[in-house]
């Protein structure tokens, strides 16, 4: 066996106990710590869904118990006595008149609206959610107190809705029958924290008064007719002559015609055209003299002169 043989069959050799032993190694050590490796990335992943979820439990069992504390029992016979009990109390202390307070003591059960996600666990599919208790408190009283009793419950920290409100006013908006309607709610079984005192929302019942100053339900009595004043009985005045409307004659020229001096006049609304010579008149101005581009007029005791291409009362003073 030559030398090139030979090595060529030691590389042979080594390649196949090179496989043998890989195939064996990884048999007995790669393939289990391969299937090692990735059970403890599954495992690593649910602790750390476990322990988001852990963390979120938390949360969510604070946030649900903050809005147990803010309902009025865990039971329907709680909830329904705490409720007229309030209810009583608002409408004292709006000092409303015969007041009326009552509530629907069955309640409405509301379950899960995510109950179609819980089919296969039968316990959370058919658990409630929450139960819906309907109140309603009536009475009588003045504006004001309607509005406090409105403002009053609005302010209360327990989850409500309100669901209407009426207002009848009698005599004229000084009294008035108010009726409301509201729903509150409870989770069955979930009693709130004692230590958590549910104190009213403070309000601004100020940002009211110029509403209740001006109480539109009210309407104004109609104002006294006054009666018109008795004049004293006086003379009809005199009746004065319409003045002439100098204003629409204009003095269009001056010549010397045949029987002497002469104006041309103009009445600009009616295009009548009038020719004076010397001492006529157009009404009470009477002409005395020409220029050469104005006339002189006399009207009354004064003599005016006229500058041609102006109206007969555009007038300066001339000398006599």
């Amino acid at each position: 066996m030559n030398r090139s043989l030979r090595i060529v069959l030691i590389l042979l050799a080594a390649i196949a106990g090179g496989l043998l032993i890989f195939n064996q190694v990884n048999t007995h050590y790669l393939s289990k710590r391969k299937a090692h490796l990735s059970t403890i990335d599954n495992l690593t992943t649910r602790l750390a869904a476990y322990q988001k979820n852990a963390r979120d439990h938390v949360r969510v069992k604070g946030e649900l118990q903050a809005i147990i504390d803010r309902t009025l029992g865990g039971s329907i016979e709680i909830v329904d006595h705490r409720l007229r009990t309030r209810l009583n109390r608002l409408a004292e202390q709006a000092q409303l008149q015969s007041p009326t307070v009552g509530t629907g003591s069955s309640g409405s059960a509301r379950r899960s609206p995510a109950a179609s996600a819980f089919r296969s666990f039968r316990d959370l599919y058919v658990e409630i959610d929450f139960v819906e208790v309907e109140g309603w408190i009536s009475g009588t009283g003045t504006f004001e107190q309607a509005l406090r009793l409105i403002d009053a419950i609005e302010a209360e920290p327990w989850i409500k809705r309100i669901n209407q409100i009426r207002l009848d006013p009698k005599d004229n908006g000084n009294r008035f029958d108010v009726s409301l309607r509201l729903t509150t709610l409870f989770l069955p079984g979930q009693t709130p924290d004692p230590d958590a005192h549910l104190s009213p929302v403070p309000t601004e019942f100020e940002r009211l008064a110029v509403f209740l100053q001006s109480n539109p339900f009210r309407v104004p009595p109609p104002a006294p007719v006054a009666e018109p004043p008795q004049q004293a009985r006086t003379e009809a005045p005199p009746q004065h002559t319409p003045t002439f409307p100098y204003q629409r004659w204009k003095l269009t020229g001056v010549a010397h015609g045949p029987n002497g001096p002469e104006v041309w006049l103009l009445d600009a609304e009616s295009k009548e055209t009038r020719v004076l010579s010397m001492s006529e008149k157009l009404h009470e101005m009477e002409l005395m003299a020409i220029e050469t581009d104005s006339a002189v007029f006399r009207i009354g005791e004064k003599h005016v002169r006229i500058a041609v291409g102006s109206r007969m009362n555009e007038r300066t003073p001339a000398r006599q």
